[in-house]
């Protein structure tokens, strides 16, 4: 069965250490942030080493906002 993590608040740190180890053991990762250069720049990043990564842009701090990004996909 296919694994897959969704990390919110996947800014410098904590966040992208999180991406990375879930990513080298083989999971999908879902990254969200208000950053859209910085989720562009860690997408390629895990992209290149074969993880499927993907993007959506948020701010995890309003719930409207947060919800329609997830239920979109992403996608505006």
């Amino acid at each position: 069965m296919p694994k897959a993590i969704m990390i919110i608040g996947a800014g410098p740190g904590i966040g992208q250490a999180v991406a990375r180890r879930f990513g080298r053991e083989g999971w999908t990762i879902v990254l969200c942030s208000r950053s859209h250069k910085r989720l562009a720049t860690l997408v390629a990043e895990l992209q290149r080493t074969g993880v499927e990564a993907h993007a959506i842009e948020a701010d995890a701090t309003d719930a409207a906002a947060l919800r329609a990004a997830i239920g979109s996909g992403g996608n505006p």
